[in-house]
């Protein structure tokens, strides 16, 4: 079973390398992935009966868990953990920063080149040391443990680093100082460090609390979905209703919604009609209207009428915990790219541990023994790995999070990793071209009074286009009148029922004429025009008067003309494929404008023919809804169900599109080539900074006065990790196509 915990207190990719290789040797860890963007550890135990050694290994390490006894922790509790984290690291800033412009401000005549009275030398040495200290052991306390905590299992961190440029400046000086005051202060380098010590750990703190504020920012989007739960709901008992808390709820139970309310969990409307806000799970604008028979999605808002409604699916098991969970484990996932920034950063730190000491040692051996400590602290503060680190997974969080904010859901980061290639889309009809649900789209009615009747035997019936009519009748607030004493079903062709002395006839236009229903020109003419338009046409009679005409169609959804036409624009093939018979595919296509069709293919076919569509060059991506589409979905390069679809076409997809809107598609080609392309930057950044500035630190430039002093190094450092998170931050802004929207 997989454990999410939530992990404070990692500073860098070396603090997530670090509890990966602990956890791995912990007791029942079967694996372990640790996301230093999203401050997570997934963990693959047997039980929660491992969970307290899991616990303790985090622990000793000198990290927090938050850990309870369920395999996903509260977000509330998270982010009450992280906001008191926070608390404490600005605490340290503010602390920290007001003692370091202290040191600085005493210190200045000395930067300046200002003479300073001999009687004053001495008590400004003492005051900088007392600052320094409380900036060293108060401020820079958790590096010291970090560090501690990584030399006990033999590896090292950033935290080494700071550590050591600090205890360098931070040694030596306070080392002068008892030297001078011991009169033994000859021969030794006459100058003080306290400024770059307090500098150095004010400015890595500041950057720690602004980079986890910028963090927070990126997993915005899993927690406005935690808060769409709802923690109370009206149960109806009889014909009262009772408030219970949403965990005591059964599948079955009623429930009443009042206007305002946000839906508890899954269900089922059984009375009532509303419209809902779904836009935080959807990502759609638009209420939704829901009456009798309708699903319900927990977290989604009644605007205005009372519904009641069966419960269908409650706790973890409903739509808004799949999406929590799909989105956590999307934004903890890691890409093949990240692989080459984990490689480096296992083995960077101890690489620059041997730069600094061999730098230090080259500028003393040429007698420049301040050179050599300036130059050794700026080489261990500069190159601390933090901007590596957070170059994958920021990206990752931030793409998955704009996703689920726009109602699309990530299964894996590979699928976002891929999508940014698609060169073929290839799509189903029924229920994804299409709405998926017979709807009249013209309703012809000759005889008002009869029409209640023809109603009521469409009510006995179970074909699939009466459900089309009654969702019509509902809407235009028609009414069946009476129940029909005997029915009889004509497959193929209509049906009829008796009423008292009444026949009535419903179904093609060829069966009514056989039953000797007149119809004359006019109406002959119409249904040929409505006909014509690709519709399928069923009349209704009472004996031998046409009572109505009804043209019902799967229509083409609103944006897929629309949505083809961008990926056309996208350089991006469409393709249509389907089981529906040739020339309704075809109208069907070029009414939304592909040109490439493929039908009469069985389910089992399906995946055949998107082999057969494959070449060196193509990426596909096939979009789908059914059962059928499964195959499909599972043997194309980036599988996408529509939310309306089937579970089986879910779980088989890499992304859901909860939305129910074409639009996404290019949408998320777009993402997803931001997304690498981020990736891509921040590490091409961060390697760069690193490629760059370390030789500096060292020294290598000052015959040309091109020097890198530890406060400079310190900020340098700083700027580089708030760089790569405000630029993954960008993809949370990234806008929907407005060509489509």
């Amino acid at each position: 079973m997989k454990y999410t915990i939530p992990i404070l207190g990692m500073h860098c990719a070396s603090c997530a390398l670090l509890i990966k290789r602990s956890l791995k040797k912990t007791n029942g860890v079967t694996s372990v992935e640790v996301n230093y963007g999203s401050e997570e550890a997934i963990v693959d135990i047997p039980s929660s009966t491992y969970l307290p050694d899991v616990e303790h290994a985090i622990k000793l390490l000198g990290y927090t868990p938050i850990l309870e006894q369920d395999p996903h922790i509260s977000e509330e509790e998270k982010e009450h953990a992280h906001t008191m984290d926070l608390n404490k690291l600005f605490k340290k800033v503010i602390v920290s920063g007001i003692t370091t412009g202290l040191v600085l401000l005493i210190t200045l005549p000395d930067m300046l080149g200002i003479a300073i009275p001999p009687a004053l030398k001495e008590p400004i040495m003492y005051a900088s040391a007392i600052l320094a200290t409380i900036v060293q052991f108060y401020g820079g306390l958790g590096f010291y443990q970090g560090a501690l905590s990584a030399l006990k299992t033999g590896v090292t961190n950033m935290d080494t680093l700071i550590v050591l440029g600090t205890s360098v400046a931070y040694g030596y000086s306070v080392f002068l100082l008892i030297a001078t005051f011991l009169g033994r202060a000859d021969g030794l380098p006459q100058a003080m460090f306290f400024d770059s010590s307090t500098v150095i750990i004010t400015l890595v703190l500041l950057g720690k609390y602004l980079e986890s504020k910028g963090k927070h920012s990126a997993t915005a989007a899993l927690r406005a979905i935690t808060k769409l739960e709802s923690t109370s709901v009206h149960k109806v008992i009889g014909r009262d209703t009772k408030t219970i808390p949403t965990e005591e709820l059964v599948i079955g139970d009623s429930i009443e919604i009042r206007p305002g309310e946000r839906i508890p969990v899954d269900g089922i409307v059984t009375h009532g009609l509303s419209s809902l806000d779904e836009s935080l799970v959807t990502g759609e604008p638009i209420p939704v209207e829901k009456t009798v028979g309708d699903e319900l999605i927990a977290g989604t808002i009644n605007t205005t009428g009372v519904l009641r409604m069966k419960a269908t699916a409650i706790g973890k098991d409903t739509l808004l915990s799949h999406i929590q969970k799909l989105v956590r484990d999307a934004q903890n996932a890691k890409p093949d790219i990240a692989r080459l920034a984990d490689s480096i950063s296992s083995v960077f730190v101890p690489i620059v541990i041997f730069l600094g000491i061999g730098t230090a040692v080259f500028w003393f051996s040429i007698g420049l023994p301040i050179h050599a400590i300036a130059y050794s602290i700026a080489v261990f503060v500069v190159a601390c790995p933090c901007a590596l680190g957070l170059a994958t997974p920021m990206a990752i969080i931030a793409g998955v999070g704009r996703a689920a904010t726009a109602g699309v859901l990530i299964r894996s980061s590979r699928a976002l990793e891929k999508a940014g290639n698609t060169n073929v889309v290839v799509f189903d009809k029924t229920g994804t071209i299409t709405i998926g649900k017979p709807t009249v789209t013209d309703a012809v009615i000759l005889d008002s009074a009869s029409l209640p009747f023809v109603l009521a035997v469409e009510k006995a019936s179970e074909h699939p286009l009466a459900g089309a009519i009654l969702s019509w009748a509902t809407k235009a607030r028609k009414q069946p009148r009476g129940v029909p004493i005997h029915i009889t079903a004509v497959p193929g062709q209509g049906i009829v029922g008796t009423m008292g002395k009444k026949n009535i006839y419903i179904g093609t236009q060829a069966y009514l004429q056989d039953q000797k229903v007149i119809i004359d020109s006019k109406e002959e003419h119409s249904i040929k025009r409505l006909a014509d338009s690709g519709k399928t046409i069923v009349l209704g009679a009472v004996d031998a008067t046409l009572v109505t005409v009804f043209a019902i169609d799967d229509q083409v959804r609103s944006e897929a003309k629309e949505t083809v036409s961008l990926l056309h624009r996208m350089n991006i093939h469409a393709v249509m494929l389907s089981g529906d018979k040739k020339d309704a595919v075809e109208k069907k296509a070029r009414i939304v404008g592909i040109e490439e069709v493929i039908a009469e293919v069985r389910p089992d076919e399906k995946a055949a023919a998107i082999e057969k569509l494959r070449t060196k060059t193509t990426t596909i991506m096939m979009i789908g809804d059914g059962i059928n589409d499964a195959p499909a979905l599972a043997a194309a390069d980036v599988g996408i169900a529509i939310g309306s679809g089937t579970a089986i076409a879910k779980a088989t997809a890499d992304m859901t599109i909860l939305a129910n809107h074409l639009n996404r598609i290019p949408f998320m080609i777009h993402l997803s080539t931001n997304v690498m392309k981020t990736i891509k930057q921040n590490l091409v950044w961060a390697f760069g900074y690193n490629i760059i500035l370390i030789p500096v630190a060292m020294g290598i430039g000052s015959r040309f006065g091109v020097t890198l002093t530890p406060p400079m190094a310190a900020f340098a450092m700083a700027a580089s990790s708030l760089s790569v998170v405000l630029n993954s931050l960008r993809l949370s802004r990234m806008k929907i196509p407005t060509a489509v929207a």
